[in-house]
């Protein structure tokens, strides 16, 4: 297994390795360090491979002080990110406390009412490459978990 380039999302692929069809990850375990990985599969799924924030590292920080709190409060929360899709896109995180506290991410496009056919599919293939991205990084970074295992 080689590391991808460092400006791919994907910071190792291994296409031989099974994965679960969702990992999760301790809530103890979202540092500033996690938080940015995460964001950074995000805008580079959800917008273009060569997209950044200018701002990641502050919203890496805010990320990872913010989220845990909002969690306990709520059981999930969201960031209205946006992507190419629609600026409503938002990356959301989700809260199982069925077994500590997990946590897992998620795209949602949220198209609203009546969306057109070709955005519920761009919205679609990018949950899926951000969804498949987050697992092989949690399994790469050691992070992943699969509840009741």
């Amino acid at each position: 297994m080689k590391p991808a380039p460092s400006n791919s999302p994907n910071k190792m692929i291994d296409p031989e390795r099974e994965l679960p069809p969702r990992l999760w990850m301790r809530l103890d375990q979202l540092t500033p360090e996690v938080s940015k990985d995460i964001l950074d599969i995000y805008y580079r799924t959800a917008f273009r491979e060569d997209y950044t924030s200018d701002y990641l590292e502050q919203e890496a920080e805010d990320f990872a002080r913010t989220v845990p709190e909002d969690l306990r409060k709520q059981g999930s929360t969201e960031l209205r990110i946006g992507s190419r899709v629609t600026a409503h896109s938002k990356l959301q995180v989700i809260l199982d406390l069925r077994e500590g506290e997990l946590i897992r991410f998620r795209f949602d496009s949220n198209l609203g009412p009546n969306p057109l056919a070709i955005k519920v599919a761009q919205g679609d293939e990018i949950g899926a490459l951000f969804d498949s991205l987050v697992r092989q990084y949690l399994d790469h970074a050691g992070l992943g978990t699969v509840p009741g295992t």
